[in-house]
């Protein structure tokens, strides 16, 4: 695992982050929630629709649906890059929508970028993992004060890892984990890569 300050790298692979592939995960029960996490309530908007406005700069948004996708599908955004992948499914975990998703991802997108819808990305946060990833690695994460955050930034090498992910015993954690030392955690000054929107309580707290 390489954890560095940023002026101590010296090269970087930098991966445009228009060029990317975004896997948006939004296909849960919300139970903890007690209500629909995509139509929470976010700086004016409901939270799939901010996600997806947040992230429309990159090439291809893959947002996966199960639970309600009836009443959730027709929030989500009608960009011309998006594009939304239904999980009959769902129940099997995450790992089995991000799979899912990854079939669809182009072959000459420069990366795949995993977001869930609980929780709230910030382009700036999105351009730093593509600054900051470096040659050797796999994957980017960020980091508020020594604690890895989300999203996640893997590089497309990593495509066929993401579309046999079900088969891991622990699925994302464990492709992480086999990564090693190729991991890159990026630091940056935004408390909110550490949030996860699980609860009403979570959800009270961070607005």
């Amino acid at each position: 695992m390489r954890f560095s300050p940023p002026a101590a790298r010296i090269q970087r692979s930098r991966v445009n982050p228009e060029h990317l592939a975004v896997i948006l995960t939004a296909a849960g029960r919300s139970t903890r929630m007690r209500e629909l996490k995509p139509l929470l309530d976010w700086r004016g908007a409901p939270l799939i629709a901010h996600q997806v406005h947040t992230l429309s700069p990159c090439r291809k948004l893959l947002v996966v649906l199960g639970y309600a996708a009836d009443i959730i599908g027709p929030i989500v955004p009608k960009l011309g890059n998006v594009q939304r992948v239904l999980n009959p499914h769902f129940d099997a975990g995450r790992a089995s929508s991000i799979a899912l998703a990854a079939r669809s991802v182009p072959e000459d997108a420069e990366g795949i970028l995993l977001v869930a819808v609980d929780q709230p990305a910030r382009w700036e946060v999105v351009e730093a993992l593509c600054r900051g990833i470096s040659e050797g690695a796999e994957v980017a994460l960020p980091c508020f004060e020594g604690k890895r955050g989300h999203p996640v930034l893997l590089r497309r090498s990593l495509l066929p890892s993401l579309r046999d992910l079900e088969s891991q015993p622990v699925g994302l954690r464990s492709l992480l984990d086999a990564r090693g030392d190729r991991v890159d955690e990026i630091r940056v000054d935004f408390p909110d890569v550490r949030w996860n929107l699980n609860t009403p309580a979570d959800y009270e707290r961070v607005r």
